[in-house]
């Protein structure tokens, strides 16, 4: 236990007690500042922490439908040059279907101005 002199002398180096109350409130309002602003800190890291996930899932999303898309192009590509050749081959039969075609109403036209011009030079010996 203290002795007298020593709490005297403790009170003597006290400031005035309205100062005292003054700081105290002082110090009051700086715990409150400081545990607003701690709970504003948690408040933020918790927003930080769910925009960290969010990135996370939309990085692996990307990174997904990057794949989904690295498959595609391929197929795709592949399913084109099918495409194309099918179509080159059905115009390479159109057009040898065209010339065989062609060629045989040529033969048939030849046949039959023979047939005329052998008609008419029957005619034309018959009437001579």
């Amino acid at each position: 236990m203290p002795n007298l002199a020593e709490i005297a002398y403790f009170l003597r180096r006290l400031p005035n007690p309205a100062e005292l109350a003054d700081g105290l409130e002082h110090a009051a309002k700086l715990e409150d500042f400081i545990a607003n602003l701690n709970s504003e800190i948690d408040g933020l890291e918790s927003k930080r922490s769910k925009l960290d996930a969010d990135i996370a899932r939309l990085e692996e999303e990307k990174v997904k439908k990057s794949n989904e898309v690295g498959e595609i192009v391929p197929k795709a590509t592949a399913e084109g040059r099918k495409i194309i050749e099918d179509a080159q081959a059905k115009a390479a039969k159109i057009i040898s279907d065209a010339a065989t075609s062609a060629a045989k109403m040529k033969a048939d036209a030849d046949a039959y101005n023979a047939r005329v011009i052998a008609r008419v030079s029957k005619i034309k010996e018959e009437l001579s």
